[in-house]
């Protein structure tokens, strides 16, 4: 039987056993969230279970309060443990390292064909089942709106340029993000009038998504 482990996020923490996985919030202020008050993390936490159930209801389980006698003092998402070694992103890099000509190459490409095929299919069939919003979930959506946040990101990363990014790459990235806003406000418009701002995956990632035989398992999308 294998070990449990934990893994380690910077504003959560994942304890992992062979059929059950436990994520629970830390008590930390990351600048774009902030669960240092109790309340705000079980309320972040059932959220995020309510969130996230709506597309894996069989691997989102329930909720587990924990008790220091009888104070409530946290809220863990309780889930089944996916197998790790299903992950898309580890089938993704087979491919990648798959000679390029070969049969396992071949294969492998043709595999994920259709397990992406499969998983664009649910994200669709997902997010036309979302009601479009025009509150202030669609005023979130704006050019202006994005163009705030992604100068937050940017903010938060200059500290470390030179040190954890390359002043080039930082650069580079920050002159495409900006170009891109300011030609984009007429679509971001059309995506509001057109109905298409949806409360739904806002996190797509290959290390998220699970390629089970009877379809894939799309997770975490917060």
């Amino acid at each position: 039987m294998a070990a449990a482990r934990v893994i380690e996020t910077h504003i959560s923490r994942v304890f992992i056993t062979p059929e059950r996985a436990y994520k629970m919030l830390k008590p930390v202020d990351a600048g774009f969230v902030d669960f240092t008050d109790r309340e705000t993390r079980l309320a972040a936490t059932t959220a995020e279970y309510e969130l996230n159930r709506r597309m894996a209801p069989d691997v989102y389980l329930g909720l587990a309060d924990v008790h220091e006698g009888s104070e409530l003092v946290d809220r863990m998402v309780v889930m089944r443990t996916m197998p790790a070694d299903r992950r898309l992103e580890l089938l993704l890099r087979e491919l990648d390292s798959a000679r390029v000509g070969s049969d396992a190459h071949a294969q492998l490409r043709e595999r994920l064909c259709g397990i992406l095929t499969d998983v664009a299919r649910t994200v669709a069939a997902f997010h036309a089942s979302c009601t479009a919003r025009s509150d202030e979930g669609a005023a979130m959506a704006t050019r202006d709106s994005v163009a705030r946040h992604w100068r937050g990101n940017f903010d938060a990363i200059e500290p470390h340029v030179g040190t954890v990014i390359p002043p080039g790459d930082f650069a580079q990235v920050h002159e495409l993000a900006n170009r891109w806003l300011a030609a984009s406000g007429e679509l971001f418009a059309r995506r509001i009038e057109a109905g298409w701002v949806r409360d739904g995956h806002g996190d797509l990632r290959a290390e998220d998504i699970f390629c089970l035989d009877d379809g894939p398992r799309i997770l975490d999308c917060l």
